[in-house]
């Protein structure tokens, strides 16, 4: 492949149409190129129709063999529907893995097999949910550096993958680093730098798409913030290993004393806390009443986007904890597609607001009933 020089995410698929694709995107993704646009005029898209943004972006294209046209590998991947792309790319997934406690399998996990775009939001919720996000002033000005850092890292790892590579990626966090894993097809061998970073697209239709949405840089960027930022956020300089598999290191020995935010409490001192916290087992009756909690005060405390907490609220004031909800009520309470709504109820089983319901159809659902009424 390095020797012929192609690029594969331009594999033509003659027999794909727009069903086969998440148009319910198209709104977001013309919206963020309007919004990255700084010149105040009017991002092309935004005039185009469904098909005409596909062909201005190059994800339909021509077999230079066969000379048949069609969607190419590029539109599977950044927007096709879930099942289309475990027809065309059954191969391709990203795992991601937080090994803070237990190094020996997972603390918490995460597999990603859904579109780039999605995989770009559901790969940063990963790792928000995980990361601290210490103070940080360049000159007078706050900066997020965990935002700044996992947004580089997750856009190399979707963006310049080998995606023929039966290889997965992987983003795996651990107590002193953070890393990012996948198959590429190298343009350089060993260790990169600032230095001597030859930057070269490894799927430029994929990055120029990203480009466009504001969610990548021009090509070397990565390589020039990480070293610029890592060294304040985790105590290091990062590492970057090109090879069949280009590796990104970025080490958080400077936030030992920062506890993980999924910590309860400091690894080694469970005796001692576990001894701290005994009391009689009268001391420790209460009323069921007064162990609810607002839900709105739930929500805030989980770092949600504002779309996500407006969602989970007009479920809880439509559904309460007494109402049995499934996917399709999702869709018609929050006016969302199949998709959206699937990752909502996603969102929330992940921070345990529902309980699964049983014996009422597959995929029914409640709130936990240790949440108090929302505040009109």
């Amino acid at each position: 492949m390095r020797k012929r020089g192609i690029y594969t995410e331009r594999e033509v698929f003659p027999q794909l149409n727009l069903d086969d694709f998440r148009l319910d995107l198209l709104p977001l993704v013309r919206r963020e190129a309007q919004n990255h646009l700084t010149d105040g005029k009017r991002h092309p898209w935004m005039d185009m129709d469904d098909e005409a943004l596909f062909r201005a972006s190059g994800l339909i294209d021509e077999d230079k063999v066969t000379t048949e046209t069609g969607f190419n590998l590029a539109a599977v991947l950044l927007l096709g529907k879930d099942e289309t792309l475990m027809r065309i790319c059954p191969q391709y997934e990203t795992d991601a893995l937080l090994r803070v406690v237990n190094v020996d399998r997972y603390d918490d996990r995460r597999i990603v097999r859904t579109n780039l775009l999605e995989s770009y939001d559901e790969l940063l919720e990963f790792s928000r949910k995980h990361l601290p996000a210490p103070f940080f002033l360049e000159e007078d000005k706050r900066l997020n550096l965990r935002e700044i850092i996992i947004r580089e890292m997750v856009a190399n790892l979707l963006i310049h993958r080998e995606f023929t590579s039966l290889d997965k990626s992987e983003f795996v966090i651990e107590r002193d680093r953070m890393y990012t894993s996948n198959p590429c097809n190298p343009m350089q061998d060993g260790r990169v730098t600032p230095e001597n970073v030859r930057p070269r697209a490894k799927n430029p239709i994929i990055a120029g798409f990203f480009r466009e949405i504001g969610r990548a840089d021009r090509l070397g960027s990565g390589v020039r913030n990480l070293y610029k930022y890592s060294k304040d956020y985790g105590g290091a300089d990062p590492v970057f290993i090109e090879g069949n598999n280009f590796v990104i290191s970025v080490s958080l020995k400077k936030l030992d004393s920062i506890r993980f935010p999924f910590e309860k409490q400091p690894i080694g001192d469970e005796k001692l806390h576990i001894e701290a916290e005994k009391q009689p087992i009268r001391a420790q009756k209460q009323p069921i009443e007064s162990k609810k909690q607002p839900i709105e005060e739930v929500l805030l405390g989980l770092k949600l986007t504002r779309p996500t907490y407006a969602n989970i609220m007009k479920l809880y004031n439509e559904f309460s904890d007494v109402e049995v909800f499934g996917r399709a009520l999702v869709m018609k309470v929050c006016g969302l597609a199949d998709g959206p709504a699937g990752m909502l109820i996603r969102t929330m089983l992940r921070h345990r607001l529902l309980d699964t319901v049983k014996g009422r159809g597959k995929g029914k659902y409640r709130f936990r009933s240790e949440f108090s009424g929302a505040n009109p």
